[in-house]
């Protein structure tokens, strides 16, 4: 006579993870560092405000800069955004002698259009500095 052997039962569990839901609220992981929410202080020293020194000069230099940047087609095709950040070297007449990325976009067409645009500024008559640091921001229209 044979004997058979039986299979065991197989055991279900039914079992519920619960994850412990902190009290506070936890900080995103990826942060916009882009956008700004604060408004900028305000120059406490109106010193700085002399043609040629300071906000002065980087809101002309800005200005000009804006004049010349142009968004590649290739980046916009692409959905590329990014901030550049640039150091000028002024000769003492103001001129653009070199440019250089200081903080780049994380993408080469939009640091190579910001450096053109620079160098397309050609000078900044009646600035007296010999280096400025200017931020291009490349960013789509929603």
């Amino acid at each position: 006579m044979q004997k058979r052997h039986e299979q065991p039962t197989p055991t279900i569990l039914d079992a519920t993870l619960r994850i412990p839901v902190p009290n506070t609220v936890m900080e995103p992981l990826l942060k916009d560092t882009l956008a700004r929410t604060e408004p900028r202080a305000q120059p406490k020293h109106p010193k700085q405000d002399k043609p040629g020194t300071g906000r002065l000069v980087h809101a002309i230099a800005k200005r000009k800069l804006a004049k010349h940047v142009f968004y590649p087609e290739e980046a916009v095709a692409a959905g590329l955004e990014g901030e550049v950040r640039l150091v000028l070297t002024l000769d003492g007449n103001g001129v653009v002698k070199d440019v250089q990325v200081a903080d780049s976009s994380g993408h080469a067409i939009l640091d190579q259009a910001a450096i053109r645009a620079a160098y397309a500024m050609g000078s900044l008559p009646g600035v007296n500095q010999r280096e400025i640091i200017l931020p291009v921001t490349f960013r789509l229209q929603p």
